[in-house]
C-alpha cells in the first residue's frame, strides 16, 4: 500500500521556518534546521523548496499576504499607511524579510494587490482613473517603507519613533494633506478656492526642542 502523502507538510515547513526566522533571523534559516523544526528530513524539505532562497521567498509572500490582509481592512486610503506601519512595528522580523525580498516581490508580472487597492481607493475618492494615481501610490509606499524601516531597525530611540509616527500620520492621514499630495504628484487641477495645507505647526520650533531624525 503506497504511503499517504502528508497534506500539511508544506505548512509545517513554513511554520517552522517562520519560528526560526523570528528567533534567529537569517542565520537560523537553514534547510537542516527547518527540517528539524518541522519534524521531517532535509531531503523532504528539498523536494518542496530547492534551496534556502526558495523558503525565504515563500515566507516573504506569506508575510506580504498578512500585511495585505491588514491593509484590506482599511475603510479609506488615509488608513492604509497607518495599518502598514502598525504591521511593521508589530512584526519587525517579518518586515525585515520583506525588505530583503522586495526585488522578488516586485518582479515584473507579479500581482500587486495592495497597490491596486490604493489606486482604486484614490480614484474613488478624488476622481479619475486608478492609473492616474500610480506615481502617488509609489510615493506613499516609499514614504511608508522608509518610516517602517526606521521603526523596525534596532537602536532607534522611543522619542524618535514617536516623532516618525507623528510625521507619517500628518503626511498621510490628514484628508487635506493627502489631497494636496495627490494634486502635487498627479498634476490634477484643484476645484474651488486654493487650499493651504500645513501638516506641521506654522510656528517655528526652537532648534533645541526639534527631534533629530537623521
Amino acid at each position: 500500500m503506497p504511503p499517504i502523502p502528508d497534506q500539511q507538510l508544506e505548512e509545517r515547513i513554513l511554520s517552522a521556518a517562520r519560528r526560526l526566522w523570528r528567533k534567529y533571523g537569517e542565520r537560523g534559516l537553514t534547510l537542516r534546521g527547518v527540517a528539524r523544526a518541522a519534524d521531517t528530513t532535509t531531503p523532504t524539505v528539498y523536494k518542496r523548496f530547492r534551496n534556502k532562497e526558495a523558503i525565504r521567498l515563500a515566507l516573504a509572500l506569506r508575510f506580504r499576504d498578512d500585511m495585505l490582509a491588514a491593509a484590506f481592512e482599511s475603510i479609506s486610503v488615509d488608513e492604509m499607511p497607518m495599518r502598514f506601519l502598525a504591521y511593521a512595528e508589530a512584526n519587525p522580523h517579518e518586515y525585515d524579510l520583506l525588505r530583503l525580498s522586495w526585488p522578488q516581490l516586485f518582479a515584473p508580472g507579479r500581482p500587486r494587490p495592495g497597490r491596486a487597492l490604493a489606486l482604486a481607493q484614490m480614484a474613488a475618492r478624488f476622481g479619475g482613473a486608478p492609473e492616474d494615481y500610480e506615481q502617488v501610490a509609489d510615493a506613499l509606499f516609499l514614504l511608508c517603507h522608509g518610516t517602517a524601516t526606521m521603526l523596525t531597525i534596532g537602536g532607534t530611540q522611543r522619542p524618535t519613533k514617536q516623532c516618525m509616527r507623528s510625521a507619517s500620520r500628518h503626511a498621510t492621514k490628514s484628508s487635506s494633506t493627502l489631497k494636496s499630495f495627490v494634486d502635487t504628484l498627479s498634476g490634477h487641477e484643484k476645484s474651488g478656492p486654493a487650499e493651504t495645507c500645513m501638516p506641521f505647526p506654522q510656528r517655528p520650533i526652537a532648534p533645541s526642542s526639534r527631534p533629530v531624525l537623521y
